[in-house]
């Protein structure tokens, strides 16, 4: 099935607006004398493809930002805004919301002044590429200016046959970014998608059709893995400018259904392409990342809910002057320790309790995040957190962190350096096979990469965590290993694992039932 997260102004471009008073292709301007109790009245219609009249809503921004306008206009009634250059764009809607157009351009406003948007010019936008077993089921186009603001604020969706948009000059400094999904229609989840983006400055062009080469795409399989049986989860994608100092108005779009499964995308290169990845009803986060590579006309292969899952680095402690807060911070407690550990908020949970303390005196205690008045001396700090998954959870039932750390009032914030833990060789379902002998990778990472750690423990429990037994670790600096000795029947397997950094910080996680036995 379909996962749209975020979709941004999905709609169609429309016709530019000339200097008041001159008419443009799709668009009409009359001017009139400026009003007498302050600034010009805006008035707008519009007409439909057939030619009939239809209400409408428009955005007008100012083309400077300082000070500048960011309005919403109406037909049902005129708006007065300050004399100026703006951007105006309005969605043209036929009856039924059968198909839509977009008018966006420029426009001089000095008096009162009517703009007619008309969608008859408008030109379907098209994209196709040479596989004949899918069609276009998602399109999105947004006006944008890079240094300011886009066209709408909030999402649209237009018919993903029947967007269109009016050739013409784009105001100075604006972009029309356009993207499509392109899927098998009658699969409940298509083993192939295609994301598809073009990026267009200075003029519409007339020919809205953009053809693709299929050997000319980046292709990436894609591989999502089960977490509870019969629970629904989600991988999709966003678009984002390698090296630009903007976003592109891109929305995630991907699928849903019960992992595991795979599906194999295919992205038009030159792009970084965003992963956005949700289990049951939890969200997802969307960072641009550096790191991230810029796909190339090559074949990818990524796989999304590996087991262990366990804390993003953003969780830990932050100091600002004398205060210290212990927490989330806005990251995930269970998170894929495969992908970038800041940007997922990961598997849901259902309680969580926090505790502070300076060596063993209790400062706080909360249910999220807890903060306390500190001194300027150093001294040792210890954070510990319990969550839960709740009912219908399996993998990752529970997890319980512990840091502790040495800072004082007025310092920078200490680093957490959560372990990452990624078993060998288990199956799309996080399992192991019964009887066998499973290898476990360990390293450390903060929010800046891998660190050296040392006096790295680990332990292992087969019951759910009622005893535990200590495991051989093997490795140095930034990596780790122990070999765990899967129980012979099924179940799951649970782990800890404890190390410390240069400046003597400690952090420990404890996973119940980290991954499954079968």
């Amino acid at each position: 099935m379909r996962l749209l997260v975020a979709v941004l102004a999905t709609a169609v471009l429309g016709a530019a607006l000339a200097v008041v008073g001159v008419s443009a292709a799709g668009a009409s301007v009359a001017s009139g004398a400026a009003g007498t109790s302050g600034n010009p009245l805006v008035t707008i219609r519009a007409i439909d493809r057939a030619g009939k009249p239809v209400a409408v809503t428009a955005s007008l921004q100012s083309l400077v930002i300082a000070g500048g306008v960011d309005d919403t206009l109406t037909s049902a009634h005129p708006t007065r805004v300050p004399p100026g250059t703006y951007n105006i764009a309005a969605w043209v809607w036929e009856p039924g919301k059968t198909a839509a157009t977009l008018v966006d351009r420029e426009v001089k406003i000095t008096a009162n002044v009517t703009v007619t948007f008309d969608a008859r010019p408008g030109r379907l936008i098209r994209f196709t590429v040479n596989d004949s077993t899918v069609t276009q089921d998602y399109v999105a186009a947004e006006p944008f200016a890079p240094d300011g603001y886009d066209a709408f604020d909030g999402s649209r969706a237009t018919p993903a046959g029947a967007t269109y948009a009016v050739p013409g000059a784009l105001p100075p400094g604006y972009y029309l970014y356009l993207e499509a999904a392109m899927i098998r229609p009658h699969d409940d989840l298509s083993p192939v998608e295609y994301r598809l983006v073009r990026l267009i400055k200075g003029t519409i062009p007339t020919d809205l059709t953009f053809a693709s080469d299929r050997a000319e795409l980046a292709s990436d399989d894609v591989t999502l893995k089960a977490v509870d049986p019969g629970a629904v989860g989600g991988v999709g994608f966003a678009a984002l400018a390698p090296g630009a100092s903007y976003d592109l108005p891109s929305g995630v779009v991907g699928q849903w259904a019960t992992p595991p499964f795979s599906v194999e995308f295919y992205f038009t290169p030159g792009y970084q392409w965003q992963a956005c990845v949700f289990y049951g009803p939890q969200g997802c986060d969307i960072d641009d990342l550096n790191n991230l590579p810029v796909f190339g006309v090559h074949h990818y292969a990524q796989t999304f809910g590996s087991a262990v899952f366990g804390p993003s680095p953003q969780v830990g402690a932050v100091v600002s002057g004398n205060q210290l807060q212990v927490g989330t911070d806005g990251g995930g407690l269970l998170v894929d320790p495969t992908q970038e550990l800041d940007t997922s908020y990961g598997l849901p949970v259902s309680a969580e309790q926090t505790w502070l303390y300076e060596g063993k005196k209790l400062l706080a205690r909360g249910s999220g995040d807890v903060s306390a008045t500190i001194s300027a001396a150093p001294h040792w700090y210890t954070m510990r957190i319990q969550a839960s998954r709740g009912a219908g959870a399996t993998l990752s039932r529970s997890v319980a962190l512990y840091y502790n750390f040495r800072t004082q009032a007025g310092h920078d914030s200490p680093d957490a350096f959560w372990p990452r833990v990624i078993p060998s060789g288990l199956s799309e379902r996080n399992a192991a096979r019964s009887g066998t002998r499973t290898t476990v990778p360990i390293w450390f990472s903060d929010l800046g990469g891998d660190i050296v750690a040392h006096g790295v423990k680990a332990w292992v429990s087969v019951n759910g965590g009622a005893t535990w037994r200590a495991l051989r670790v093997s490795g140095s600096g930034y990596r780790w290993t122990v070999v765990v000795a899967n129980p012979a029947k099924a179940g799951y397997v649970s782990l800890r694992v404890q190390g410390t950094d240069s400046a003597g910080d400690t952090v420990a996680v404890t996973t119940v039932d980290a991954y499954a036995v079968s």
